[in-house]
């Protein structure tokens, strides 16, 4: 049994991204792995808003991101980075005129920024369905006998998974969904950086825990803590030597079947599959 050692982090706050690199330089030295874990989403009865949707972005894109460079210049020659993203995230969810734009976020931080502010401004006029951004999906008035908190509009959504089908409020899903397809392309962005910067050791990797019962999934979540957190800390294993890659339920994916990785970018080193 070995130590634990904790510090405070908000991954929106420079200053304490800083904080926590100096603690980990000063008290470890090096970093082995880092999970990207810290997320945010909006209550279910929160309505659809730009304020609401720059809150996620930052978090859950933008937070991994800082948090990762930070850290990079002390992670080991063979250091992991995780980064637990979202399956709801997959390109194929978005339209297709996205999807090249997707791609240019991944390889590019410029592209990345004036991304997910396309999704914001689309969708403080109104129009982020025109503008083919993934939707709440399949939804249908709560009835009354269901101990279930309904969306801004009193309606529950379906969802569908390799674990079955269930019911969530949903009233966050489409930021939700932009946010972490906003991290699937750091993920790829950073593989690229890491390979530059400290050579082929470095895997740079994202994951689907599943919708697991936390306080931001709530208890009717199909997946318990300890199967989300199976495949994270598999990918921190040397076990894994493939780098800027979507895995779920320990297995590779694609992050979409329509989009494949930008190859002559990202050089992925071989699957053990």
């Amino acid at each position: 049994g070995g130590s634990v050692s904790y510090h405070q982090l908000d991954v929106t706050d420079p200053q304490s991204i800083k904080r926590l690199v100096l603690f980990v330089r000063d008290n470890f030295g090096t970093c082995a792995a880092l999970i990207n874990n810290a997320a945010v989403a909006n209550n279910a009865a929160d309505p659809l808003t730009a304020i609401s949707a720059q809150r996620l972005i930052n978090t859950n894109c933008f937070g991994a991101l800082h948090v990762t460079r930070g850290l990079m210049p002390l992670l080991e020659d063979t250091g992991r980075v995780v980064m637990v993203s979202s399956r709801s995230a997959a390109i194929s969810r978005f339209a297709q005129p996205l999807h090249t734009l997707l791609d240019s976020a991944a390889s590019h931080e410029l592209a990345l920024e004036a991304l997910m502010k396309k999704y914001i401004d689309e969708l403080d006029a109104g129009r982020w369905r025109e503008g083919g951004w993934p939707s709440a999906g399949l939804s249908i008035p709560k009835p009354p006998f269901l101990d279930l908190p309904a969306d801004a509009n009193g309606r529950i959504h379906v969802r569908a998974n390799s674990l079955g089908v269930y019911l969530t409020a949903g009233g966050h899903h489409t930021s939700y969904c932009v946010s972490k397809g906003g991290m699937n392309a750091v993920t790829r962005l950073l593989a690229v950086e890491a390979l530059g910067l400290l050579g082929p050791g470095v895997c740079v990797n994202a994951c689907c825990p599943g919708w697991v019962q936390t306080s931001m999934a709530g208890p009717l979540a199909p997946s318990t803590v300890s199967r989300g957190a199976a495949t994270p800390v598999y990918l921190v294993s040397q076990e894994v030597q493939s780098t800027g890659n979507f895995f779920a339920e320990s297995r590779w994916m694609p992050f979409s079947a329509n989009l494949g990785l930008s190859q002559a970018r990202l050089v992925p080193r071989q699957i053990p599959w």
